[in-house]
């Protein structure tokens, strides 16, 4: 497959299935040295993980399911968000190509449409001093039209089209590209104003629920670059939290 990038899947692996494209790669880096930019495509994962363990399914062929491997020579391992913010709005810039509903980040990396999820991330980093080498496993819904339970949708139900899975992961790839390479070259204050503008429930009063069961009201305000979730609540106080330790009430 050829990308319209300048090195960005120019190593390019395609699998017809993987237990997940994540494992894939981390057990590849441990045998070779990986290119900078490396794409791995699978057309079924058996295992694919979310994020904090969870389980990523999808039907064989109809959605993206990659890895793509990016090396950084200076990365602070405080600011490894900056990873999560630009692969972030690669997602969201190829959903928000093709629908024209409203598309949001819900912190840390999920892409919704509208109420309905349609991408999620999965970031692993691997150090060595400030040598970063970082996977960062993308599943988008492309083709896939039926979710059961799960409160899903895809490229495909947004427009009624069937789409070409390599159109949109050369589109996909091409924008992650974009961003990786801003953030190589430490420009990383546009596409952090970017991730915050269209971050979901950003600038407005919310309900929120922590890990330990506690409701309050709150304004997401910002995300730092490590990661933390910055809320104002309407008491007036600035709370910071973690992945998995503050979820919004639907």
């Amino acid at each position: 497959m050829e990308f319209n990038t300048i090195f960005t899947g120019k190593n390019f692996i395609e699998l017809e299935h993987v237990d997940s494209t994540n494992n894939y790669a981390a057990i590849l880096m441990n045998k070779t040295n990986v290119p900078d930019g490396t794409v791995i495509l699978a057309h079924f994962q058996e295992k694919g993980r979310g994020q904090m363990g969870n389980e990523w399914k999808s039907p064989s062929g109809q959605n993206i399911m990659t890895s793509i491997v990016y090396h950084f020579n200076h990365l602070n391992s405080n600011e490894t968000f900056l990873l999560s913010k630009a692969a972030s709005l690669a997602v969201f810039d190829t959903v928000s190509q093709h629908v024209k509903e409203h598309v949001s980040i819900k912190w840390p990396n999920d892409i919704y449409v509208e109420d309905e999820k349609i991408a999620g991330l999965l970031i692993e980093n691997k150090w060595l001093g400030k040598q970063c080498t970082s996977i960062i496993g993308i599943g988008l819904n492309v083709n896939q039209r039926f979710f059961g339970e799960i409160r899903g949708t895809s490229l495909s139900n947004c427009t009624g089209i069937t789409f070409e899975i390599q159109d949109v992961l050369n589109f996909m790839v091409s924008k992650l590209e974009k961003y990786m390479i801003q953030l190589k070259q430490g420009g990383t204050e546009t596409f952090t104003h970017k991730y915050l503008s269209n971050l979901r429930y950003r600038g407005i009063w919310h309900q929120f629920i922590t890990n330990e069961d506690e409701n309050f009201t709150g304004k997401i305000l910002n995300v730092k670059n490590n990661g933390e979730l910055i809320i104002l609540t309407k008491e007036g106080e600035e709370r910071a939290f973690f992945f998995k330790e503050v979820f919004p009430v639907h």
